[in-house]
């Protein structure tokens, strides 16, 4: 095999190695990233509590503080009162539920987006494989093409000789006796 034959199979096969690889990379950064992701969801859960905590201490300090100088006033027992506390108690409720759904939501999307890298890394070692089978393919298609022909000598085609040297020779064979 000549060199320039073997140059192009190694080439071939190198640009293959490098697809592979390439692909190996680029899946590599894409599971990191939706590792990441999965991280961020669980930062976005502690912080959610953390702002249902604190928004829950700020109502406590203001309804001690508002009963406190309700009841300085002496009007703690009164039905008015009564049914102010009573919003107060819905409306912490409607916050902490409105805090809590929107920090669902986005956990949901984190958690689609980190589902998506992963597929993408999948894809993305696919396609590097498929794009090195091509190029291992396409290589060896160069290669039988630039190939030289090999003659192709059957029985009934003579090797090609000068004058009769082709009867002579299958004369020499015959009547050769020495063994």
């Amino acid at each position: 095999m000549d060199p320039f034959t073997m140059m192009a199979i190694g080439g071939s096969a190198l640009s293959a190695f490098g697809q592979i690889q390439s692909g190996r990379a680029a899946a590599g950064q894409a599971l990191q990233s939706a590792e990441l992701e999965l991280i961020n969801r669980d930062l976005m859960a502690v912080q959610a509590k953390q702002s249902a905590k604190a928004r829950l201490d700020q109502y406590e300090i203001e309804t001690a503080t508002n009963r406190g100088l309700f009841s300085a006033l002496g009007r703690l027992d009164d039905p008015s009162m009564k049914a102010f506390f009573d919003a107060q108690d819905r409306i912490i409720g409607e916050d902490l539920k409105r805090i809590s759904a929107q920090t669902n939501i986005e956990m949901t999307n984190v958690s689609i987006k980190a589902a998506g890298l992963r597929a993408k890394s999948k894809n993305v070692m696919r396609s590097a494989t498929v794009g090195a089978m091509g190029t291992l393919l396409q290589g060896m298609n160069s290669w039988n093409q630039a190939r030289p022909a090999e003659p192709k000598i059957t029985p009934s085609t003579p090797p090609p000789m000068r004058n009769n040297q082709y009867r002579q020779t299958l004369l020499k064979r015959i009547f050769d006796t020495r063994g």
